[in-house]
C-alpha cells in the first residue's frame, strides 16, 4: 500500500459491497479493502473491487488514507 494510491481503507471488506457502498456515500474514487478470509477476497476482487488479504494489527502507523470504513467489522475483533 502505497500513500495517495487509494482514498480509502474498507476494514472487513467481505465481498467488496461496503467499498461500493463508500465510494457512493462520501465522493471516493478509489477504496481498497482488507479481509482476513481468502475466499471473502476472491469474491470482492473477481467482482472487480481492490482488495487484500491482510491482518489489520500489522498496518502501519503512517497516514495511508483519507478515511476508512468499517461494516460489521468490530464485533470479530478481539
Amino acid at each position: 500500500m502505497t500513500s495517495g494510491a487509494f482514498d480509502f481503507i474498507d476494514f472487513g471488506c467481505s465481498h467488496g459491497g461496503s467499498i461500493q457502498q463508500a465510494k457512493k456515500l462520501f465522493g471516493a474514487n478509489k477504496g481498497i479493502g482488507i479481509d482476513i478470509s481468502r475466499q471473502k477476497i476472491e469474491s470482492a476482487t473477481a467482482s472487480g473491487h481492490s482488495a487484500i488479504l491482510f491482518d489489520i494489527n500489522k498496518i502501519p502507523n503512517l497516514k495511508l488514507f483519507r478515511f476508512a470504513t468499517m461494516s460489521h467489522f468490530l464485533e470479530h475483533v478481539p
